[in-house]
C-alpha cells in the first residue's frame, strides 16, 4: 500500500477439511450429520435459533469440536452442548480460555474434546448464550 493508505483488518479462517454449508438444521429432530474431519460453517440468523448438528462413532473415539466466531469479529457467544442418544447432556462449554489471546478475558469461543463411551451417534446443539443473532452472528 502506499504511504499514508490504511485498511481495516479482517480476521478469516482456513480449513484442511471439507467445508459444509448448513441449512435446515434449526430443530434436534433434523440435525446435520457432519462427517469427521470436516468443516461446518454457518450463522444464527434469528435471535433465539439453535443449529443442531449429529456426529458417528465408535466406543473409544475421541473428536475434537470447536466454534472459532468471536476470534473471526463475530459478536456469536457459543455455547456448545452435547446429547446422547437418550437426549441426556453428556457435555457442555460455553467459553475456553484461548491463551493465545494474551490479557484477554472475555473467551467466547468454546472448544471441547469429546470420547464416545460406545458405538452411536451424538447430537451437538450451537445456540447464542445471549439468545441473539442476526447477520453479525456467523
Amino acid at each position: 500500500m502506499g504511504k499514508g493508505l490504511h485498511s481495516n483488518n479482517i480476521a478469516f479462517g482456513t480449513s484442511d477439511g471439507t467445508e459444509i454449508p448448513i441449512n435446515t438444521n434449526d430443530s434436534p429432530t433434523t440435525p446435520l450429520l457432519i462427517p469427521h474431519d470436516y468443516t461446518v460453517n454457518g450463522m444464527i440468523h434469528v435471535p433465539g435459533e439453535e443449529d443442531w448438528f449429529a456426529v458417528e462413532g465408535q466406543k473409544g473415539q475421541t473428536i475434537v469440536l470447536e466454534i472459532i466466531a468471536h476470534r473471526l469479529g463475530s459478536q456469536l457467544d457459543a455455547d456448545l452442548t452435547l446429547y446422547n442418544e437418550n437426549n441426556k447432556v453428556v457435555a457442555q462449554m460455553d467459553d475456553y480460555p484461548d491463551k493465545s489471546e494474551g490479557m484477554e478475558t472475555f473467551h467466547a469461543d468454546p472448544q471441547m474434546t469429546y470420547k464416545f463411551l460406545k458405538d452411536g451417534k451424538i447430537f451437538i446443539r450451537v445456540r447464542d448464550v445471549l439468545g441473539k443473532g442476526g447477520l453479525a452472528y456467523g
